[in-house]
């Protein structure tokens, strides 16, 4: 029994070796595929008629959707608009207002409204327009 496992191993083993050497010489350039070193990259190099010089799709311009769609119609804050509140996120040193689908903070404006205060359950703008300025509160809607 050790005698035929002793002979299967050598077997094997010369079996490995003899696949090693020829995988190692037939890669070396020889003509183990039928072609040359030459001949492959001849045949690798692309022709010119092969790679387009012009671009054969057409660029199409991005046209707006002239409105964020996942806000709902009628709550967007644009000038000439009635602003909405959507929400105010609270902090002492920081508080921010959701108004229409834009998030303002005191001082900053929405077209020619500014905030100018922001409380817990309200946000005070101003509207500069013709007719000199208009303060509006905008309250939560519960």
């Amino acid at each position: 029994m050790k005698d035929k496992k002793l002979i299967i191993a050598i077997i094997l083993g010369i079996g490995a070796v003899l696949s090693l050497v020829y995988g190692i010489r037939g890669s070396s350039g020889t003509k183990a595929s039928g072609r040359s070193k030459q001949e492959k990259s001849e045949s690798l190099q692309a022709t010119p008629s092969a790679i387009p010089k012009k671009r054969l799709s057409k660029k199409t311009e991005h046209e707006g959707w002239g409105r964020n769609p996942f806000v709902p119609k009628g709550s967007a804050a644009k000038a000439g608009t009635n602003l909405v509140l959507d929400g105010i996120m609270w902090s002492d040193k920081s508080p921010k207002a959701m108004i229409g689908d834009a998030i303002v903070g005191v001082g900053q404006t929405i077209g020619p409204h500014k905030v100018t205060s922001i409380t817990r359950n309200s946000v005070t703008v101003v509207t500069t327009g013709p007719d000199g300025e208009e303060t509006t509160v905008l309250k939560l809607s519960e």
